[in-house]
């Protein structure tokens, strides 16, 4: 078979598909395409391939911006007592937005996308782990926010307290030294 992959330049075909990857995900995967020899498979392959070239053709884009391969995370969060850095929590959640959005945007179109809509209903949205991160990480700054937590705002603002009468204490020893 190898000899056969070799003839068909099968490398350069992967190569190429890999270019045209959404994501790193995608581009990892398109390294495992193999040859269809299943007859049904195949014709169920090329609708797939067929329908999803028809929405990128004559569609709204499919929603793929975001879409990051998060499974070290997951892995990671699987592990008892390990944590998520800030960074892969909003990746996650960004990765949950994109999933959500492809599951609607796919749903809205299921009658357009017969074949295709058999994978894309195992789209699973997740929206309450998406919103709790959200919820308690600043994507903007990539910062946690004070109302993450309860314990977090009492700290939080502890220190701003403890911030301003350093603050004053500095000023008023630098007011009398001045004096002095």
């Amino acid at each position: 078979m190898e000899v056969v992959f070799q003839t068909l330049e099968f490398d350069r075909i992967r190569a190429r598909l890999s270019a045209f990857a959404a994501s790193p995900l995608g581009e990892e995967l398109a390294g495992f395409v193999q040859p269809i020899n299943d007859a049904a498979l195949l014709e169920e392959t090329l609708a797939q391939t067929t329908e999803l070239r028809n929405l990128v053709d004559f569609d709204q884009p499919v929603p793929m911006d975001g879409i990051f391969d998060i499974r070290s995370s997951l892995k990671k969060a699987k592990i008892t007592g390990s944590m998520l850095i800030v960074f892969e929590l909003s990746m996650v959640a960004e990765t949950l937005t994109v999933v959500r959005h492809l599951q609607k945007y796919f749903s809205s179109r299921k009658e357009k996308i017969p074949t295709l809509n058999k994978l894309t209903v195992q789209l699973v949205c997740v929206k309450e782990v998406e919103n709790e991160i959200t919820r308690c990480i600043d994507a903007a700054t990539g910062e946690v926010k004070d109302n993450a937590s309860p314990e977090l705002a009492r700290i939080r603002k502890q220190v701003a307290r403890a911030q301003v009468s350093a603050r004053h204490k500095i000023e008023s020893l630098l007011k009398n030294f001045a004096e002095h």
